[in-house]
């Protein structure tokens, strides 16, 4: 299948997902070949529109750290506008399993969130002893607030900044600014997400250490 029917069966696709979650709902198509957006639907929710190039780090992002069957789902994000969002990439493969398309899905929930906030504010009861959820665990609920800091501070960096040691470096100082590295279970997702090793983590550490840099000295980013 060339190119071009592939992208069209995928636009296809982004039009009938768009339809089924409706305007709250951002549903881009871009091809990698072109490394370029060649579709999107209810475009305002993040501002952008077809023709915009794709950041080839971010794209490396996206490949890093999405799953056996090259999709990444339902992680937090950030619009340039400042709007919180909930987004999910698939990778879509060619004949010989080269990344052809990618179909990118922001969604708005900040509808359903104030319906969240209105229904636990109706039904609140006041009690003296502390409530957990069956199966959800606050060592889990802290390792995903984590990991979704670790991913908003990578979209922060400057487009190429993590394709060298400086720029690794740079998000290291503000995840050890955040107190990520405080958090049980981290190491192995950033090493995957910097596609390093556990030994040249522990060495930018102890670099970083050795440059007396301070938790509370911020860093800054793009």
């Amino acid at each position: 299948m060339k190119q071009e029917e592939l992208i069209e069966i995928m636009i296809g696709v982004a039009k009938g997902i768009a339809k089924v979650e409706g305007r709250d709902t951002e549903v881009a198509v871009h091809d990698l070949h072109e490394m370029q957006m060649v579709f999107i639907a209810n475009g305002n929710i993040t501002g952008r529109e077809v023709g915009t190039r794709m950041d080839k780090s971010i794209y490396k992002m996206i490949l890093r750290q999405s799953d056996a069957d090259g999709h990444m789902i339902a992680y937090r994000t950030m619009s340039e506008k400042g709007k919180l969002l909930r987004s999910s990439h698939f990778i879509i493969r060619d004949e010989k399993g080269e990344p052809a398309v990618l179909i990118c899905i922001n969604q708005d929930d900040s509808k359903l969130e104030e319906l969240r906030d209105y229904i636990n504010y109706k039904i609140h009861v006041n009690t003296d002893e502390e409530e957990c959820s069956p199966g959800d665990s606050g060592g889990n609920i802290i390792q995903n607030v984590a990991q979704n800091a670790i991913m908003n501070s990578i979209w922060k960096m400057t487009t190429g900044d993590l394709d060298t040691k400086e720029g690794k470096i740079t998000l290291l100082k503000e995840l050890k600014r955040q107190g990520i590295f405080d958090v049980r279970a981290t190491t192995p997702y950033i090493c995957k997400a910097l596609s390093i090793s556990q030994t040249t983590l522990y060495n930018y550490l102890r670099e970083i250490k050795n440059e007396g840099e301070e938790d509370s000295v911020p860093v800054k980013l793009k």
